[in-house]
């Protein structure tokens, strides 16, 4: 069959010109198991970065933003980025996060 083009599939790799590589994509924000409460939970999402809301502050513990319905001119919320069902939850082993949180 000599005369007749070869196909691309019959070409090696290194005579195949280059393909552009793909810009990367930006990563996205952990997603929370749907399953069980966190999945649910307003708050984990906002710390998880899926549910929109104004900052003011993060690191590894907490996140801070403004109350959607302030009652104070400067009514500010700090949540933990873990999930806690309600304060009944909470033990003597959380009484330095509380602390931490009196520092932010």
């Amino acid at each position: 069959m000599s005369g007749q083009t070869p196909q691309p599939s019959q070409l090696s790799q290194a005579s195949q010109p280059p393909q552009p590589s793909q810009p990367p994509q930006p990563s996205q924000p952990p997603q929370p198991s749907q399953a069980g409460e966190r999945g649910r939970c307003t708050f984990c999402k906002i710390s998880d970065g899926i549910e929109p809301s104004n900052i003011v502050h993060q690191d590894e513990e907490f996140v801070v933003f403004p109350d959607m319905r302030p009652a104070a001119p400067h009514h500010y919320l700090v949540i933990t980025r873990h999930h806690y069902t309600d304060v009944k939850s909470l033990t003597k082993e959380n009484i330095p996060m509380g602390e931490c949180v009196l520092s932010l």
